[in-house]
């Protein structure tokens, strides 16, 4: 799965012959295009660890009104690998690409269907502010096999660090968002 998300998360492409660079904007570049991003080359090489926010890795819905047991399950989400590329500008606020791919399985009473996924994505400064808070969805269609994987980038800008190397990279589902 790892191989998938380095691929979502694209390469250097290099023309042939071409020796002017273009900057592209965020989430254009694709991998073999003739385009170089040149947020890769400005910057400190600081990333901030990204991490899956315990207890948020699972994400269960039970038949309505049903008690919550293993027979009673309609689908289970469950995040799997992640990954981050880190993108400075020249006004060297902070560009995080954050790769996420899981897995969602149909229980005893469910099927086939489309299911929306609540991500959360925080960046904090340790022990001193949230930076960020993105709730974002991800639609995923449960086919006959009664499963689907899903993988997704998400591009998230904070400010830069400066010679702090404090920020986290927090992602998972969000229970709290409506069902």
């Amino acid at each position: 799965m790892s191989f998938l998300l380095a691929g979502c998360l694209g390469g250097l492409g290099f023309g042939g012959g071409a020796e002017e660079t273009v900057p592209v904007e965020p989430g254009t570049a694709q991998k073999g295009s003739n385009e170089i991003d040149l947020r890769r080359y400005l910057g400190p090489s600081y990333c901030p660890d990204l991490r899956i926010k315990a207890d948020t890795q699972t994400l269960r819905r039970y038949k309505r009104g049903a008690e919550e047991s293993d027979e009673n399950l309609v689908w289970q989400g469950s995040l799997g690998e992640t990954a981050r590329e880190c993108l400075y500008d020249a006004s060297g606020n902070l560009t995080l690409r954050i790769g996420v791919s899981g897995r969602v399985l149909a229980g005893p009473q469910g099927g086939q269907t489309t299911v929306d996924l609540p991500i959360r994505i925080v960046v904090v400064k340790h022990d001193e502010a949230v930076l960020t808070s993105e709730l974002k969805k991800v639609s995923v269609t449960i086919g006959p096999e009664l499963s689907s994987v899903f993988s997704q980038v998400y591009e998230v800008t904070v400010p830069s660090p400066g010679n702090d190397r404090d920020y986290i990279i927090y992602v998972g589902f969000d229970e709290d968002s409506k069902r």
